[in-house]
């Protein structure tokens, strides 16, 4: 069973990442950060098709602190990882990390907040990420 409370996945830094000089961008990078968050949806049962879809639930960002301390270049495998921080009753905190070997390239914290697609409002966790998310924590 994939450990939610640390999520771990990697991703090669291409072309269409990078500027000029080769360098991810910081644009790029975010998107990375939230492809590897959809991936951990996926690992916790609730594929953003499904999320979206039929549940009609949403799963935005709405907070983010970002450092970006070292450059990422085309050709590099960024090792991405989303530790969960805090879990309220409709928002998960992470501390998100990317790094090329063990060299850390972007540090920060993510706020997702559980919300219903039709009123745009905040909305409970679905019980059983919760359950798995405390059973986590208490390990």
């Amino acid at each position: 069973m994939t450990d939610l409370r640390t999520f771990r996945t990697e991703a090669p830094i291409r072309f269409q990442h990078c500027d000029p000089a080769g360098i991810a961008f910081f644009a790029r990078l975010d998107e990375l950060l939230n492809a590897a968050f959809e991936d951990w949806c996926a690992a916790a049962g609730i594929p953003f098709a499904d999320l979206m879809g039929r549940d009609r639930r949403g799963f935005p960002l709405v907070h983010a602190t970002l450092d970006y301390v070292a450059p990422l270049r085309m050709g590099d495998l960024a090792s991405i990882t989303l530790r969960v921080a805090d879990v309220g009753r409709s928002s998960v905190t992470f501390d998100v990390t990317m790094a090329r070997g063990e060299t850390p390239c972007v540090r920060g914290r993510h706020v997702r907040v559980m919300t219903s697609l039709e009123t745009h409002r905040a909305v409970a966790l679905p019980a059983a990420l919760r359950a798995t998310l405390d059973a986590g924590a208490a390990a």
